[in-house]
């Protein structure tokens, strides 16, 4: 999900603190989740990247080139990631997609009132028309349906994707200018950021179950609504919103959170876990700012910033919870991608055997090393400090160690974000050693 806004001042909008339909800013109740260390990777050779999304298995990063009328895909495998095709889609494509399956990517071309349907095994690209301005969109969990916000007439265009060829089967007015599009993880509603630009603003909320499909009910007391995601337990709808950053319940409709930001909050993802959001700003920081919030805080919570590149927009986290990977504009001019790499998780399946005035340390080699890219695993024996270290293996072994003595081993695997949390496990040292 991703959108485009009108041009504006990112200096003028006021934050709005108080909704037509209530507002409730309850006390910290829990646990604060601690703010996340990381180190940023920059990938080039973009055209104006605005949308941007990962596909299901983190393997490719599919990125919107709003001046470039074309998409381009991303190899996270590789070290560093870069981009490994580019396929010319629409004109100024605003908003991309994934299919659940992985097999199509889907892309708003809102200079082209067209959405592309991508094959992702050929490149081949099919045309679907019938839309105005088309921004933000998204696809239904199990894939029969797309959904596409229109900016031109405020409206919100489904696609039946199982049609040959895929074809808009209802239209529906939601709000003014219509930008940023979710859909809930059971997928029987439907979220709109209707950015309103010299009208009102609102967020839209919609019932897919009914034919067609419904409007529920409209969301006021917001400022520029623009990003728009929905939790992975589907309670909760976090929309960026100008200055700000908008928690919206689901099961009352009321806004229950709002965090203050800086600048132009446009782009927002929430972690697979749930337990942090991503927010991008254009404007504040001089437009390189990406924010994380402690989502399972209440109220929610700023507890860190990350400088990546000029006029951050789309932001999309992997899967596995590894990177956030951010679509720099730039005033509709950037050309990179930044990866913001979190360090590693802690070893799995850490285990110790002794040998003979040694000890071979062994762990399950970790399944998120393709994005996290982990330089080297150090196991160290305490008392002594003696230690050995892994690059690719998934075992190393201690030696200088005194038979009989019982060692404790401290196992930590390292990126370029920082270190794993430690696993320890304990050795002692025989001449009879077991394996």
């Amino acid at each position: 999900m991703v959108f485009m806004r009108r041009t504006r001042s990112f200096s003028v909008l006021a934050v709005f603190v108080a909704s037509a339909i209530g507002v409730a800013l309850l006390p910290n109740t829990s646990a604060a989740v601690t703010p996340s260390t990381n180190a940023v990777v920059t990938v080039t050779g973009l055209s104006g990247p605005r949308g941007i999304a990962v596909s299901p298995d983190g393997l490719r990063v599919w990125v919107a080139n709003y001046s470039g009328d074309s998409v381009s895909e991303i190899d996270t495998t590789s070290n560093p990631p870069a981009v490994i095709r580019t396929i010319t889609v629409g004109t100024a494509p605003a908003g991309i997609a994934i299919s659940p399956d992985g097999l199509h990517v889907w892309v708003a071309n809102r200079g082209g009132a067209s959405v592309s349907k991508i094959s992702v095994a050929t490149g081949l690209v099919r045309t679907i028309t019938g839309f105005s301005g088309p921004n933000g969109i998204a696809v239904s969990p199990d894939g029969s349906r797309v959904w596409v916000a229109n900016q031109g007439t405020g409206t919100l265009s489904e696609i039946d994707t199982a049609s040959n060829p895929p074809s808009v089967v209802s239209t529906l007015a939601v709000g003014n200018y219509s930008s940023g599009v979710a859909v809930s993880p059971d997928g029987t509603r439907v979220w709109v950021a209707n950015y309103g630009g010299m009208l009102p603003s609102s967020v839209s909320q919609i019932d897919t179950t009914t034919t067609p499909p419904s409007l529920v009910s409209s969301i006021v007391g917001v400022g520029s609504p623009s990003g728009i995601v929905v939790s992975p337990n589907g309670r909760s709808v976090w929309v960026a919103d100008g200055m700000s950053l908008r928690k919206i319940s689901t099961a009352t409709g009321l806004i229950v959170g709002t965090v203050s930001l800086f600048g132009d909050a446009i782009g927002v993802a929430i972690s697979p876990d749930g337990l942090r959001v991503w927010v991008t700003d254009v404007g504040g920081n001089a437009g390189k700012t990406v924010y994380e919030i402690d989502a399972s805080s209440n109220p929610p919570a700023e507890i860190n910033s990350v400088t990546v590149r000029t006029g951050p927009w789309g932001i999309a986290v992997s899967p596995n919870n590894s990177s956030v990977w951010v679509a720099n504009n730039r005033g509709g001019y950037g050309k990179t991608v930044s990866q913001i790499l979190f360090s590693p998780q802690a070893l799995r399946g850490v285990d110790a055997r002794s040998r003979n005035t040694q000890a071979r340390i062994s762990w399950l080699a970790p399944t998120d090393s393709a994005e996290r890219r982990i330089s080297g695993v150090l196991a160290t024996a305490s008392p002594g400090g003696r230690h050995c270290r892994a690059t690719a293996a998934a075992a190393c072994t201690i030696t200088g160690l005194t038979n009989g003595v019982t060692y404790s081993v401290t196992v930590t695997a390292k990126n370029a974000a920082g270190t794993s949390s430690p696993k320890v496990v304990s050795v002692t040292p025989t001449a009879h050693n077991r394996g």
